[in-house]
């Protein structure tokens, strides 16, 4: 299975080796605080991160190394942060957690906030079913078993992450599979240039490659730290994000063929890369990285400010 997905994907950041290990050992938040000089620990989970979306282009794909606790500046290009204290260990959980009751399907979604920003903490679940040209949906369970949506959420085609069809906004309207990114005379873009809701709940957004970027570096620079304690070998969730090995699903013209559930999951983000459909870069996966028009991935949403 490894060989042909390697065929068909290309492998743009790679987190972790090994099957559920890592080539080095795992860093965990309090022993990479400990590095840091005491003006560097912060006194709570309140710290501010900055990401400069104009200067975290969708150009950059730069591997994040696990092992790289302590970067310089010129290391971080996108977001000048800060490691944050965690807030969940294996005898107590203090993270600020809260509620998001989906209106449209009344759904209710658990949340908890991390440095600055609220994340969802669970996958949405919204079932977002325009068609396409080619298939009946544009969201799917995994295995189209309704058990797993209940656990891991749906698994959404990059149009339907964007809401191409403007269902609910105007800002990715029209951006999709084989979306013309125009030329060198008349260029467009290949991606919304705003913040977009997407198939978000109202109020909520998909979160720019530059925000998961910052996610990853405030919790350790290592995806460890955001996986769930459940479903993974290595998992920690020192932060309350509880990212499930969700899986992934591929688009084959009008048949969708699902992998790897409970080994992988990445995110969807706006972003493109060179005119293809973009994860978060941020991926909770072992081995390779995935990108284009013609895959589904899981949702996480965070709060619009």
């Amino acid at each position: 299975m490894r060989s042909i997905l390697l065929i068909i994907c290309f492998a743009l950041f790679l987190v972790a080796c090994g099957d559920g290990g890592t080539s080095e050992p795992i860093l965990y938040p309090e022993q990479s605080l400990a590095k840091s000089s005491s003006s560097d620990v912060p006194e709570s989970s309140n710290v501010r991160y900055s990401c400069d979306k104009s200067s975290s282009s969708s150009s950059y794909s730069e591997p994040i190394s696990s092992s790289s606790v302590e970067s310089s500046s010129s290391d971080v290009k996108s977001c000048s942060s800060v490691m944050i204290v965690p807030c969940k260990t294996e005898t107590e959980d203090k993270c600020e957690y809260g509620t998001l009751v989906d209106e449209r399907d009344e759904q209710t979604y658990k949340t908890v906030k991390i440095g600055e920003q609220i994340w969802m903490a669970e996958n949405l679940n919204y079932a977002y079913l325009q068609p396409t040209a080619q298939l009946d949906s544009s969201s799917w369970c995994y295995d189209n078993d309704p058990v797993n949506c209940e656990k891991y959420g749906r698994l959404y085609l990059w149009s339907a992450a964007v809401d191409s069809a403007a269902l609910f906004s105007e800002s990715g309207k029209g951006f999709g599979f084989g979306h013309d990114c125009g030329n060198l005379q008349q260029p467009k873009p290949c991606g919304p240039e705003e913040n977009t809701r997407g198939a978000c709940p109202a109020g909520w957004r998909l979160p720019w490659l530059y925000e998961w970027h910052g996610l990853y570096r405030i919790t350790g620079n290592s995806n460890h730290f955001l996986k769930s304690r459940y479903g993974w070998t290595d998992g920690i969730d020192s932060y309350g994000f509880d990212g499930l090995p969700s899986g992934f699903a591929n688009i084959y013209q009008e048949s969708v063929v699902f992998y790897q559930i409970g080994e992988i999951t990445d995110f969807w983000t706006p972003t493109t890369e060179d005119g293809a459909a973009s994860p978060s870069e941020f991926a909770l996966e072992d081995d390779f990285y995935l990108s284009g028009y013609n895959f589904a991935f899981p949702i996480r949403c965070v709060r619009d400010e």
